[in-house]
């Protein structure tokens, strides 16, 4: 049982190809982490028990899956056994080959530090030895596999623990304690959570919610979180809150308005005067965008956004879009495209 070669120092050499180097690195930048060693650990504890590299955990899952979808049929017990073989043989097979994918193109080859818990899984508890002849061959398919995954179903492996947290939080009406950047000011929030959910390209998860202050008298506002930046300070509060219908009702009308990315903060009146060019843009970059708001005529679009979304989808636009208002956006438009500017001028 488990990988009797794995060495007493804890040190394992594992090979991965440059994409998958690549997506670690932009993954430490997202999820804010500054050892490699450090992500490369929090990724095994986090994804073999899910993963389809665990080849024979994943087996054994789908059996019992299988079994207890198939019980309840009218199928004698022997032709159920029969057919579950047979779909098994075939997973098997897809999945040996899925593995084998990964040995393909050139690779970059590190020695990683193994922390305690992921070097017991690995020497006593693991029964990967069945399908890999090393430790670091199961790893490297393992994180390959995690690297080729969309950054959303990545963001939730890895921030596994974060979920699980606002999940139940969500579920039993707890409240959280975040700690947020603020207007430059790192500031500890009482977080009433209502629901994870996706921005509409599904490229990222944000915690849509109510925010307090603490040690503040004001009222609650809506707000939201990225999922992959979340600080959460320690477990769910004890305390428990009920969102009233009508704070319900406030949240889903700015959710049918904004995108759950750009909740926190004001919505105002945003004019855009944009070019043929921009217009076909605006009409075909849907990441982000905002809404056009009926009083729209022609080339000039109005929203009603919060100004850092406005920036955040308008800017890479350039020429193709002018600001009309409000001012202090066309200011900051002007100012970033000027010291933009000005690195070319020298």
């Amino acid at each position: 049982m488990g990988f009797n070669e794995t060495n007493t120092s804890q040190k394992i050499r594992i090979s991965l190809s440059k994409k998958a180097m690549l997506t670690i690195e932009d993954d430490m930048t997202a999820f804010e982490v500054p050892k490699l060693t450090t992500f490369i650990n929090q990724v095994i504890s986090n994804f073999w028990d899910i993963s389809e590299s665990s080849i024979d955990n994943y087996l054994n899952n789908k059996e019992l899956e299988l079994k207890e979808k198939l019980s309840a049929s009218s199928i004698d017990s022997y032709s159920i056994e029969q057919v579950i073989q047979i779909l098994l043989k075939d997973e098997k097979k897809r999945l040996i080959n899925k593995t084998a994918s990964y040995d393909n193109g050139s690779t970059v080859n590190k020695q990683y530090n193994i922390n305690n818990n992921n070097y017991i899984f690995l020497t006593e508890e693991c029964m990967e030895d069945k399908y890999y002849a090393t430790a670091a061959k199961y790893l490297r398919c393992l994180i390959e596999e995690y690297c080729w995954l969309p950054f959303i179903k990545r963001e939730r492996i890895y921030k596994r623990s974060s979920y699980t947290t606002v999940e139940n939080a969500c579920k039993n009406h707890n409240v959280l304690k975040v700690k947020a950047l603020i207007d430059g000011t790192q500031k500890l929030l009482y977080v009433y959570p209502y629901m994870i959910m996706p921005d509409p390209l599904a490229t990222q998860e944000y915690l849509v919610c109510y925010v307090k202050n603490e040690n503040s008298a004001t009222r609650k506002h809506i707000a939201s979180f990225s999922m992959a930046r979340l600080q959460l300070q320690g477990s769910a509060l004890k305390q428990t809150f009920r969102l009233t219908k009508d704070d319900i009702i406030a949240i889903e009308k700015k959710l049918a308005d904004s995108s759950p990315a750009y909740l926190l903060g004001t919505n105002e009146r945003v004019v855009v005067k944009l070019t043929e060019r921009g217009q076909k843009s605006y009409k075909t970059k849907l990441y982000s965008r905002p809404a056009k708001e009926p009083e729209s005529s022609g080339d000039t679009y109005v929203f009603y956004c919060s100004p850092l979304q406005a920036y955040n989808y308008f800017f890479p636009f350039g020429k193709e879009a002018k600001i009309i208002e409000p001012t202090s956006l066309r200011e900051r438009f002007k100012n970033s495209y000027n010291d933009g500017a000005a690195k070319y001028r020298s």
